[in-house]
């Protein structure tokens, strides 16, 4: 259900936590008993930090992400700070949202790729063919160019490719692909420094499935290799968020 879907409360099971619904259309279910408000939410209240109503674990799962996650960790460190060694206590509801980004999710679609005829009608697109001092004298001659549309080819649309250099993350959304977060406990070692977010190292995100990965060299030769743009990232906090300058 979307956020703020009107139901009717048909019963609660106060052992389970969860609430019989039935919807405005007739279609009947179970939701969990804790996102049922007599009054409509305001999203903004949910997510916002300095919002009396901050509550990260519902942006959560009102918008599952690793955003989002990491955002419920920095939540639970702020509420009770702990040694940079460890020990994490085991937070049910962070278990929880690993558990379903490990199972994966759909990132959401991007922006499609600008066209050249609305790059060269912007002052921020033409920026990229010179400083922001020589814009507007290169305006006159930017707007001029023309250059060749691109035509169909083995590809539909521009949903089915993606350029070299992107995350699993953005493949994710741009090809329509489920994506994956497995996440790398952290160890409890002081070898470790400032390393890590609560009781993660680092996590690893990859593709469901794999897409092919198509290289052109300049001699004319063309490699396809299959790919699941798997990435390791390494999560970081800052021991001291406002260490001092140096002296001297």
């Amino acid at each position: 259900m979307a956020l703020n879907t009107s139901v009717k409360l048909l019963g609660q099971d106060t052992g389970s936590g969860y609430c019989e619904i039935r919807l405005l259309s007739g279609q009947g279910g179970f939701t969990a008993c804790r996102y049922l408000e007599l009054a409509p939410v305001a999203l903004a209240r949910i997510v916002m930090e300095d919002s009396p109503d901050y509550d990260p674990e519902r942006a959560f799962w009102l918008n599952p992400s690793w955003f989002g996650l990491e955002r419920y960790a920095r939540y639970l460190e702020q509420r009770s700070p702990i040694s940079p060694q460890g020990p994490w206590p085991r937070d049910e509801a962070l278990e929880r949202m690993k558990a379903h980004l490990a199972l994966g999710i759909k990132e959401r679609q991007p922006e499609p790729y600008a066209d050249w005829s609305d790059i060269k009608q912007s002052k921020m697109g033409l920026a990229i063919w010179a400083s922001s001092e020589s814009v507007d004298k290169n305006i006159p001659l930017t707007r001029a160019l023309e250059f060749a549309s691109v035509q169909p080819s083995l590809f539909r649309s521009e949903a089915e490719i993606a350029p070299p250099w992107v995350s699993a993350e953005d493949a994710s959304g741009r090809l329509g692909i489920v994506v994956r977060y497995i996440v790398t406990p952290r160890p409890g070692s002081e070898n470790e420094g400032g390393a890590g977010l609560y009781d993660m190292l680092a996590y690893t995100q990859s593709l469901a499935r794999p897409v092919k990965k198509v290289r052109l060299f300049r001699d004319g030769r063309l490699s396809v290799e299959s790919s699941f743009v798997r990435s390791r990232v390494v999560l970081w906090k800052e021991l001291d968020p406002d260490p001092p300058e140096c002296e001297g």
